[in-house]
């Protein structure tokens, strides 16, 4: 799924994960629930930033570079990225970076 220069809201009272690639170059905000795994691991994905709101183990995969915005995660937070992993706002992470 293709939002062009859009954002993507995602929110959700349990686990998000994903069947096909995203490119989002807008900013993707995210809530699952603290308790709720985010799982977006595809290897095409295309974010531009990533904004985690809730989640308890998180991770992501992006296709090039991707920044972080301000983020809350209950467990750890994984982010796997071809180009650089930028941080463009504060990250509460219970558990640590992987």
């Amino acid at each position: 799924m293709s939002l062009g220069a859009g954002g993507l809201n995602l929110n959700s009272g349990g686990a998000i994960t994903q069947s096909a690639a995203l490119t989002v170059s807008g900013t993707t905000i995210i809530a699952a629930g603290s308790a709720n795994n985010i799982t977006l691991n595809n290897a095409g994905n295309n974010f531009g930033t990533v904004a985690i709101t809730s989640g308890n183990n998180v991770s992501l995969t992006d296709s090039n570079a991707i920044a972080l915005g301000t983020s809350t995660v209950s467990g750890t937070l994984g982010v796997t990225a071809t180009g650089a992993i930028t941080q463009s706002g504060v990250y509460n992470c219970n558990r640590g970076l992987q």
